[in-house]
């Protein structure tokens, strides 16, 4: 059974920044569902020296190692080469991958040769053929150090451990499979919420941690499905979290808020509008993608300027005495945007994002976001340390977290 695998990376175009690094994201998350956690990930290059150090340090600490990319036809796929080197192997040609190579593969000048390298494999290896390609993956098994070549190009790898990889690891693994939980948090900062869960934050039973982006904070606990004291554990570590952070926590599993948004105003048959300065036009977007938005999204106006406000609808005397960063000045938009559309609901958004602009009492980082309803209006403020875009962020963030709560959905899902 494995417990730690360590992902590798080869190719200069990946190490550059060429080419994103998409398959280490996909295959992190295949080798949870089978109850393994990633140790490390790293990029090298294409050297041999470097992919045999790479090798040998990974396997100190991990009982399986995955490789993709340098198993193509070029002189700088080396890949194979490496891996043969470090198992104190020898390369040869495989006759049925051979065939198979030959079978599918163009007869422009020099493809003997390139069928020829790759068909090569590293003897000993047990051969998984590629449904979407030609190099195929293979699988060098000792004791203690398992190592699985994958190409790199992403429908090939994809394919070849959807069809092997991930079956013979469930044979391995059985029923392990890693769950997570989360509950985020909206109100409050990634330091904040460190300091409030201290005590159980980095623990490994069950193992717990914290992911920010802006606006928005996770907890995140995991626990084996198969462990029904594991899955014990992980709850009373939520419920424990729950009651060490006075912000709101919300357990949206795999929920989109919008989406679950836009599906509310739809079964209430009510309708919403926007007014955005700070987000120019962010929040509108952030809902209009979910699919059947038309339905109950009007529309909205991106008023950046104090001009824009007034013609927008904005009291000349509100922007004259609380200025366009301010509580009256939200509460103003949100309002007028939803009687000027005829919307039941009406959101806003006003702040300083950065890097100019702000003062004593509003610094750069402030935003505030107001939410008229068919009851009342509501508005919040928070200041944040972000860059620019991150600051517009946290704000469409706090807008849908108002919506949210006024039309009373769920804080657990």
């Amino acid at each position: 059974m494995f417990k730690l695998t360590g992902l590798v990376a080869v190719g200069d175009e990946v190490l550059t920044g060429e080419v994103m690094n998409s398959n280490a994201a996909w295959l992190a998350q295949q080798l949870l569902s089978v109850g393994i956690h990633i140790h490390a990930q790293t990029v090298v290059g294409d050297s041999v020296r470097t992919i045999i150090q790479t090798l040998a340090q990974l396997h100190q600490d991990c009982d399986l190692v995955i490789v993709t990319g340098g198993l193509g036809p070029t002189a700088d796929d080396v890949t194979k080469e490496a891996v043969a080197e470090f198992y104190q192997r020898t390369l040869a040609v495989d006759s049925e991958t051979h065939q198979y190579i030959s079978e599918h593969h163009g007869r422009n000048s020099g493809w003997e040769e390139s069928v020829r390298r790759q068909s090569e494999v590293v003897s000993g290896a047990v051969i998984w053929p590629n449904p979407k390609g030609q190099a195929p993956g293979e699988l060098i098994d000792e004791p203690g150090r398992v190592t699985v070549l994958l190409p790199g190009p992403p429908r090939e790898m994809k394919a070849i451990a959807e069809a092997f990889l991930l079956p013979w690891l469930r044979q391995i693994q059985g029923h392990q499979t890693v769950v997570r939980s989360s509950l985020s948090c909206f109100e409050s900062g990634e330091a904040t919420l460190a300091h409030q869960i201290a005590p159980i934050l980095g623990g490994q039973h069950p193992k717990m941690g914290i992911y920010a982006k802006p606006g928005r904070v996770d907890i995140r606990v995991e626990a084996l499905e198969s462990s029904q004291h594991g899955q014990i554990l992980a709850e009373r570590a939520l419920a424990w979290v729950k009651g060490q952070v006075p912000a709101t926590l919300y357990r949206l599993g795999n929920a989109d808020r919008a989406d679950v948004i836009i599906r509310a105003l739809q079964d209430r048959h009510e309708t919403c509008s926007m007014m955005e300065s700070l987000t120019g036009g962010l929040l509108a977007a952030r809902l209009i993608d979910v699919a059947g938005a038309s339905a109950c999204v009007a529309g909205g106006t991106v008023a950046y300027t104090d001009d824009i406000k007034k013609l927008s609808g904005v009291s000349p005397k509100i922007l004259e005495t609380y200025g366009a960063v301010s509580a009256q000045c939200a509460l103003a938009m949100a309002e007028t945007i939803k009687e000027r559309f005829g919307t039941q609901w009406g959101l806003s958004t006003t702040g300083y994002a950065g890097p100019g602009g702000g003062d004593r009492d509003n610094p750069v980082g402030t935003f505030y976001t107001a939410v008229s309803g068919p009851l009342q209006t509501l508005v919040r403020r928070r200041v944040i340390h972000v860059e620019r875009t991150g600051v517009r962020e946290a704000a469409v963030e706090m807008a849908l977290t108002q919506l949210w709560d006024m039309l009373g959905l769920p804080v657990w899902i």
